[in-house]
């Protein structure tokens, strides 16, 4: 009768669950390009005038995982696109926190000084750019006195 090495069956084993890993990596699905996304373009939702607080947050905006720190910006308005850096041209950058319930609490975000369009967008998976499937965005329009 002929033994089996049980050291040898181990290592039979590790090789077959190291072979299985590696296929389950290679069936990753690839990095995402700016192109797989449609350019996103908000409409604007509310006006204000020249030296009103434009807030962002409050009951309404929920959907945010609980207890996160994010970037909300106000950039003049424009087509956005997949990977587009958020700061470049922003008027205006705050940090805030989402709360227990993925709510933003109503906060001032910015004294608009001069008229225009502009976009918000709260910059949720925290990567400093437009992210199609992430970011919040919302624009609103802000008119002379």
């Amino acid at each position: 009768m002929k033994r089996s090495n049980p050291a040898r069956a181990s290592f039979a084993l590790g090789s077959v669950l190291i072979v299985a890993v590696a296929g389950i990596a290679r069936a990753d699905p690839p990095d995402f390009q700016p192109d797989d996304f449609p350019p996103s373009n908000a409409v604007a939702s509310f006006t204000v005038q020249v030296g009103d607080t434009v807030t962002v947050g409050g009951p309404a905006s929920d959907n945010f995982m609980p207890n996160v720190w994010m970037d909300a910006f106000v950039v003049p308005h424009r087509i956005w696109r997949e990977g587009d850096p958020l700061a470049a041209n922003a008027v205006r950058r705050i940090r805030i926190k989402s709360d227990a319930k993925g709510r933003l609490p109503l906060t001032d975000l910015w004294k608009s000084d001069k008229p225009g369009q502009y976009d918000i967008i709260v910059d949720y998976d925290g990567n400093g750019r437009f992210s199609y499937g992430f970011d919040a965005l919302s624009s609103f329009i802000v008119r002379a006195k």
